[in-house]
């Protein structure tokens, strides 16, 4: 099996037949390029995969280390028929749910998610997920971006302490397959139908029934109980008594005793 990314490759291990895959050596970010492919009418299941990101994106505007041949960083266009208020929410959290079933099926490592958009092997985050709207006149469109660190690499000094690979857990998965395994997850979970799926996201979920550091923006920082996660992936907390729903265009999350993982 090749060691290179291959969109035939994919396809063949692929039992979902609702995806068209484009492999590129190099973009400066998968999620911008398909946004722009969006706007231009490409169709529900469009996959855009890059070896290697020159300017890879996470929530918030930080940037995604994204070293060649090292990791997977893909876009999945998504055209759900809910409002994009309730979509991006959930295809958030379906992804995380995906891409952790994914793994531990290719590769048997277990991983938990960190509300919202990350999986955590040992509390150090192995992937990042980043879901965009796009209004398209009266269609709808999600970009889904998936970022994972799969081989050992040498990681910048701001991330060495809070990063990992799959490589550094167990042996690390062939990419094409664990490329198809998430297509093939997603494609079992339906967005509009959060009930046959929510119960196994807390499951695996790394924040419910934990202490959590809410950083608001432009607010000041304060700690509460993680006790819920909605259908549309807000976080329900406690704090002094009061139950709270916050949403991740909202606010920051991380561990009330881990360093900051966003």
């Amino acid at each position: 099996m090749p060691h290179h990314l291959s969109a035939k490759t994919i396809c063949e291990h692929l039992r979902s037949p609702m995806y068209h895959i484009t492999v590129e050596s190099v973009l400066p970010s998968t999620n911008t390029a398909l946004k722009e492919a969006a706007l231009h009418g490409a169709p529900h299941g469009e996959v855009l995969i890059a070896e290697c990101q020159t300017a890879g994106r996470g929530r918030l505007g930080r940037a995604f280390f994204s070293p060649s041949g090292s990791g997977i960083y893909m876009s999945i266009l998504l055209r759900p028929s809910l409002p994009l208020s309730v979509a991006a929410g959930r295809v958030t959290t379906l992804a995380a749910l995906a891409v952790s079933r994914a793994i531990a099926h290719v590769s048997g490592i277990e991983t938990r998610i960190k509300w919202v958009n990350d999986l955590l092997i040992g509390g150090k985050k192995v992937c990042g997920i980043l879901a965009e709207a796009v209004s398209i006149g009266e269609e709808n469109a999600v970009i889904l971006g998936i970022g994972i660190n799969v081989k050992n690499t040498a990681f910048p000094a701001e991330l060495s302490e809070i990063a990992t690979s799959l490589e550094a857990h167990g042996n690390a998965p062939h990419r094409n397959v664990l490329i198809a395994a998430i297509l093939d997850e997603l494609s079992l979970l339906d967005p509009a139908r959060p009930q046959d799926w929510m119960q196994e996201y807390k499951e695996r979920s790394a924040v419910l029934e934990s202490t959590v550091k809410v950083l608001p923006f432009g607010g000041e920082p304060y700690e509460a109980v993680a006790i819920d996660v909605t259908d549309n992936g807000a976080l329900v907390i406690e704090r002094d008594g009061e139950k709270l729903e916050i949403f991740s265009g909202e606010v920051s999350l991380r561990l009330a005793d881990k360093e900051s993982i966003q």
